[in-house]
């Protein structure tokens, strides 16, 4: 089964896709691991394929099975926080996403989610389904309803930003992803207001002193993607934006994901001449060498 929210000021649909996950663990739970990998494909999975397809093509870098297999064995500690997260989503993601839409500006327009239960893989992105910019929320990876909050402004940002026309913007492109996940940060900023750096560039509260490295380390970070802002391999796109645990906590590597870091200093630079609803109206060429200029011109934070 699958339920729909209805329409809300801003048209937002709602795939939710956690009642079945519900269902099948309903049966699921306590049985021999090879039953219930059995069980998720026929009850769940299977009755998904386009959202699951999407899911797996965004980590297909994964081997799915074994993420399957140790998700299911996490589920059970897992079920305290998911279960009442599962019964709030919807009205939290429609809540937050009109929210946003209004940090934009933007003319109501249909804003397409979907709520599932994943592989604890990612916690949410922005890809398409049936052809529309859809952003995809996975409430295994979150522990609490402020976490979704931030994730969801963060989502919603990046469909309105992107709109029809997704395929303009290069998806490893190191300015434009400066740019676009910089405009997303600051949107969660401006939605769920007076938290930390932090808990806007990860999505929750304990990361102060990986936002600390990063700032100790901005000469070198700035000096780097500079050098690299027009190269578009995706091996270069990772080495900025992609999480990598082992840099997370070590005094000697760079950090990991620091290019989200780069990205929200950059814009919000930006904001103090120019709201989102501007900055996103922006084309990739001007987001890049507005971009480049900051970095140009910004050799040092205020800490």
């Amino acid at each position: 089964m699958c339920s729909w929210v209805p329409h809300y000021p801003v048209p937002v649909t709602i795939e939710n896709l956690t009642p079945d996950f519900l269902a099948f663990w309903q049966q699921a739970q306590g049985r021999p691991l090879p039953e219930q990998e059995q069980l998720w494909h026929e009850l769940y999975q299977a009755r998904h394929p386009d959202v699951f397809e999407v899911y797996q093509d965004y980590g297909g870098r994964l081997d799915r099975d074994d993420r399957l297999a140790a998700a299911l064995v996490c589920f059970p500690a897992h079920l305290s926080t998911l279960e009442p997260l599962i019964h709030q989503a919807p009205e939290l993601v429609t809540r937050t996403a009109e929210a946003t839409r209004q940090v934009f500006g933007a003319a109501p327009a249909e804003l397409p989610f979907v709520l599932m239960v994943g592989f604890f893989q990612s916690n949410g992105w922005a890809d398409l389904l049936h052809g529309r910019q859809t952003a995809f929320f996975a409430l295994e990876q979150f522990t609490t309803p402020q976490a979704l909050e931030i994730t969801v402004a963060h989502e919603t940002a990046h469909v309105l930003h992107l709109g029809e026309d997704p395929a303009r913007w290069h998806e490893h492109d190191v300015g434009e992803k400066l740019f676009k996940e910089g405009l997303a940060i600051c949107a969660s900023e401006q939605v769920v207001p007076g938290l930390t750096a932090g808990e806007y560039l990860w999505f929750g509260p304990g990361f102060e002193d990986w936002v600390a490295r990063c700032m100790e380390r901005w000469a070198e970070l700035r000096e780097e993607l500079l050098r690299g802002l027009d190269q578009q391999d995706e091996a270069t796109a990772d080495r900025h934006f992609t999480y990598f645990p082992d840099q997370l906590g070590e005094q000697g590597e760079r950090p990991t994901r620091a290019g989200y870091f780069v990205g929200y200093q950059v814009v919000s630079h930006l904001t103090r001449r120019h709201s989102l609803g501007e900055l996103a109206n922006w084309s990739p060429t001007e987001a890049k060498e507005a971009v480049r200029q900051v970095l140009t011109t910004l050799p040092t934070l205020n800490r």
